[in-house]
């Protein structure tokens, strides 16, 4: 798992630039060989998480999905636990 680096905005807040967006955080990293990207926004409450380079969910909450909406339904439930673990994981 990799954590990648942050941007200074002009208020001197940090974040990380992707397409155009900034979000508080970015983690990368692979589940058995896949790839998994979780971009993180909102004060770090609102999690998108890619897997295998398509978008699976996207999870809102403080220290636990409070709610989650499910877009690739082929994921399996194991899967997805996995991933929501990784998203709510306190790394600050």
């Amino acid at each position: 798992m990799k954590l990648v680096s942050y941007i200074k905005d002009e208020h001197e807040q940090l974040g990380v630039l992707v397409n155009n967006m900034v979000y508080d955080m970015d983690i990368l990293g692979f589940l058995k060989q896949i790839p998994f990207r979780i971009l993180c926004s909102d004060n770090n409450t609102i999690k998108e998480i890619f897997y295998n380079n398509h978008l699976v969910c996207i999870a809102k909450g403080n220290n636990t999905p409070e709610v989650f909406v499910i877009v690739d339904e082929q994921l399996s439930k194991e899967k997805l636990e996995e991933l929501l673990l990784i998203s709510f994981i306190n790394i600050s």
